[in-house]
């Protein structure tokens, strides 16, 4: 198959959702199974990841090998619905030939998605949009920057990113911080100014 046609499976535009939504990394992403998913109380534990070692797939603990259990939003949660019940269309459809590893983003049979590929189909996607180029990891990026603009506390980024300690967290992305902090201190100013 050819990785373009990769951003046209089923399976693609709700990986992309998730890794947006939550700031996974994308071996997490594809490594997500939905035991890991608590949609009625709108969780995730991501316990896993994905990783292409010695050219064989293969699954492993997290980059920091602790698992983290995250919020997910309502409408990433309705998208995730909504996949399921395609891939349900799907593992009917092959019966015993449905390779179920209950993988939540999976090829139409079931089996794995290639880290590399999903990496090359999204940069593709990206491409063929005419959008300013970015990386799938910058949606994770993207994720943390808008949750620190908005105020979200840089404990609460770095438990969703998964990230092994606070200072990692901050030295990515202490940039927002200090915008935040400029506008702090002109807020502080007209109170007592």
């Amino acid at each position: 198959m050819k990785r373009g046609t990769l951003s046209s499976m089923p399976w693609f535009y709700p990986a992309v959702a998730f890794a947006a939504y939550t700031g996974a990394r994308r071996g997490e992403v594809l490594a997500l199974r939905w035991d890991d998913l608590r949609l009625e109380e709108q969780s995730v534990t991501i316990a896993r990841s994905m990783t292409d070692a010695s050219g064989a797939m293969e699954f492993k603990k997290p980059k920091n090998d602790k698992s983290r259990t995250i919020a997910l939003p309502e409408t990433l949660v309705g998208i995730l619905r909504k996949h399921r019940a395609r891939q349900n269309e799907e593992r009917l459809v092959l019966g015993p030939s449905y390779k179920d590893g209950d993988l939540v983003f999976a090829h139409s049979d079931g089996s794995p998605v290639h880290p590399w590929n999903f990496g090359a189909a999204f940069k593709g996607l990206v491409k063929r949009s005419g959008v300013t180029p970015i990386r799938l990891h910058d949606l994770r990026d993207t994720h943390a920057s808008l949750l620190a603009k908005e105020g979200v506390p840089l404990e609460v980024v770095s438990k969703r990113l998964g990230h092994s300690s606070i200072a990692i967290t901050a030295e990515r992305y202490l940039v927002v911080y200090n915008e935040r902090d400029t506008v702090a201190a002109a807020a502080f100013e007209r109170l007592v100014g």
